[in-house]
Parts: C-alpha cells; sequence; structure tokens
C-alpha cells in the first residue's frame, strides 16, 4: 500500500513541478535564452594524444552549467508549502509500511480522515480535469509576454547602439562640431545673396 501510494504521489509531484513551479518563478527562468560564449557539444574537439593512460581522471566538458531559478519570496512560499505537503502526504503514506497488515493500515488512514489520499487523488483530479490545461496555457502567454517585453529591450538596446555607431561616425566626419575658422560657402551664399 505505501509504495503503490508513494508511485501516484511523485506522479503527481512531477506533475506539479511541471506546471505548478514555473508559476512560482519569474518568466522563462527555467528555458532561459543560450548565452554568448557558452560551450556547445559540437564546439569540443577530441583530445589530439592518444597515448593518454586509460586511468586518467574523467574531466566532464560537455555539460553547460545552467544558473540556479532566482529566489524570489513568491519561490520561498512555494518551496515551504511543498515541504509541508511532502511530509503529510509521507507521513499518510507510510503507515501502512510500519504496521505490516491491511486491516491496522486502513483503520489507521480512517483515524486520519484519509487526508493523505484526498490531498493525492484530489490534486490529480484537478489536474486532469483541465487545471493542468488552464496552467499550461497561463505559463505560455506569460512566457510570451515576457519574451515580448525581452524583445522590446533587445530592440531599443540594438537602435540605441546603431545611433551611438552613427554619432561615433558623423564626428569623424566632422559633422556636428563647431567651426574653428570661417566657412568658406557660408561668406560665398552671403556675397551672392548681395
Amino acid at each position: 500500500m505505501t509504495f503503490v501510494l508513494g508511485g501516484f504521489a511523485q506522479s503527481l509531484g512531477r506533475s506539479l513541478r511541471g506546471l505548478v513551479r514555473p508559476l512560482f518563478l519569474p518568466p522563462n527562468a527555467l528555458n532561459p535564452a543560450p548565452q554568448s560564449g557558452t560551450t556547445t557539444p559540437t564546439s569540443i574537439k577530441p583530445a589530439q594524444d592518444i597515448s593518454v593512460p586509460a586511468l586518467a581522471p574523467h574531466k566532464p566538458t560537455l555539460a553547460a552549467k545552467v544558473p540556479a531559478p532566482p529566489q524570489t519570496p513568491l519561490k520561498w512560499a512555494y518551496d515551504l508549502a511543498g515541504i509541508v505537503a511532502t511530509q503529510l502526504v509521507l507521513n499518510f503514506a507510510v503507515a501502512p509500511f510500519m504496521l505490516l497488515n491491511v486491516r491496522n493500515s486502513i483503520a489507521a488512514w480512517r483515524v486520519v480522515n484519509w487526508y493523505g489520499m484526498v490531498m493525492i487523488f484530489g490534486a490529480m483530479a484537478l489536474l486532469k480535469v483541465g487545471l493542468g490545461a488552464q496552467l499550461k496555457g497561463l505559463r505560455k502567454r506569460r512566457d510570451a509576454a515576457a519574451g515580448r517585453r525581452e524583445g522590446e529591450k533587445e530592440e531599443r538596446r540594438a537602435r540605441e547602439a546603431y545611433e551611438k555607431q552613427e554619432e561615433g561616425k558623423r564626428e569623424k566626419r566632422g559633422e556636428g562640431w563647431p567651426a574653428l575658422g570661417v566657412d568658406l560657402e557660408k561668406e560665398v551664399e552671403k556675397l551672392k545673396q548681395e
């Protein structure tokens, strides 16, 4: 009974980590954009020296480190609620393992009003009925909105960099600087008008 209920609890935990946890993190925290300068498996070259002893220590070079998601107060509250719920379900599920008798296990679960079953199967039912799809949609909309905002920021940064580059070009040509001497073209125009 313990291990069967534990299987359902593990399945529910995976579903909640995939559907609920991302809502407590900043948008796109679990799938960040690749950073420049990171090593990819295709850029790693094989070793040239074949005479390396077979017992040489292995140095992992393929895995790129992904930073942990930021800890916000909302994420801390989610983590605390998860710890409490995990302990409650674990205490409920372990009773048959300790009692080693089906009749006594059912009696123990009846005494605590089957709260572990309600927590596990109630949450699973909610996710299957449609809450899971709504949570996925909410996450996609939130990440898309954050992506649009990030795209707008990138666009603004690119525009500012372009304007700065153009300003530098104008300065090199001498445009926009006050003339140190007489502007001959203006003087010629004045003479023509007179």
